[in-house]
């Protein structure tokens, strides 16, 4: 009931979001060789994008059971707590570092000691790591702009029940997660991580073009594909690749800097689209203004730097 309360709650959430986008490549990647890390990378890539499709109709659900949103702030509450059990009784750093062959070299407490520290001022100043990072913020100001929206569209334009469109837009949220994996596992096997990329802009065009066009619940399955491939293939890629191409001392920077840009890309994005469909009037429109020229803008920076990247 107190504005600066639910402010100052807002800084705490804003935090976690961060430091997770940071410590997360940092804590897996290690484990996997460099060419290995397509698949739990693209695991955990869709994070962000999961949890804003599944959220909104999880917690409209839990508010039609209850009559109240606080069961949704026990319940997170909650989920959170397990999460921080589940990772203080089980993550582990890993005792190996690999070599230049990608064989695992066992290292004790005194080698481990001596392994680079992060450097964060390295990571700022190399060009691939901000390309990388316009990349995201690029990917995430796209998805966001129709995430942001896509439960509210359906709701309101093709006249179903709130339940529909809430298993419409979880249904996305499962397709996405398969590709993800999918994604990371076709790039380890090419042994190519900017081609997947670039198929994953391609559909990202496509599904935003039309996002918003669809007036029959039977072609949004095409739409919900495309949404797998678009929003998965690119965050998946784009995380692998930091892991991949940086230096060990400089993931951590890297994955700031990505982290970064992410969070400013997906209030860019939210706010751009929301407020252009006040101001049009035209869902299609207003996707055709944001996220269909920033997934071709994503297309074209990939294209442009595509002997730089892995």
């Amino acid at each position: 009931t107190s504005v600066p309360v639910f402010m100052a709650s807002r800084v705490l959430e804003g935090a976690g979001m961060g430091i997770m986008g940071v410590v997360g490549v940092v804590a897996i990647a290690p484990w996997f060789a460099p060419s290995k890390r397509g698949v739990p990378l693209g695991i955990w890539a869709i994070w962000v994008t999961v949890a804003f499709m599944v959220g909104p109709a999880l917690f409209t659900a839990l508010f039609d059971a209850t009559g109240s949103w606080r069961p949704v702030w026990w319940g997170t509450l909650m989920f959170d707590v397990m999460v921080l059990v589940l990772f203080v009784a089980l993550y582990r750093a890993p005792g190996f570092v690999f070599d230049g062959e990608e064989r695992p070299v066992e290292i004790d407490g005194a080698a481990r000691d001596e392994l680079p520290k992060p450097n964060i001022k390295a990571a700022v100043r190399m060009p691939v790591v901000w390309l990388l990072g316009t990349m995201m913020l690029v990917y995430a100001a796209a998805s966001m702009s129709i995430e942001g929206f896509f439960s509210t569209y359906v709701y309101s334009e093709l006249a179903v029940s709130l339940t529909l469109a809430g298993v419409i837009v979880t249904s996305g949220a499962v397709v996405g997660s398969v590709f993800a994996v999918l994604s990371g596992r076709i790039s380890d096997r090419i042994h190519s991580r900017k081609i997947v990329l670039l198929v994953g802009w391609i559909a990202g065009i496509a599904y935003s073009w039309f996002v918003f066009s669809v007036d029959n619940l039977v072609l949004f399955v095409p739409i919900i594909l495309l949404i797998g491939i678009g929003e998965n293939a690119t965050s998946s890629m784009i995380y692998a690749s930091t892991a991949e191409m940086m230096a060990p001392d400089a993931v951590a920077g890297a994955s700031a800097v990505l982290a970064f840009m992410q969070n400013i890309g997906m209030f860019v994005g939210t706010t751009a689209l929301g407020g252009l469909v006040g101001v049009l009037g035209d869902w299609t429109l207003a996707a055709h203004c944001t996220a269909v020229p920033l997934y071709a803008l994503g297309l074209v920076l990939t294209l442009l730097a595509w002997r730089k990247l892995v």
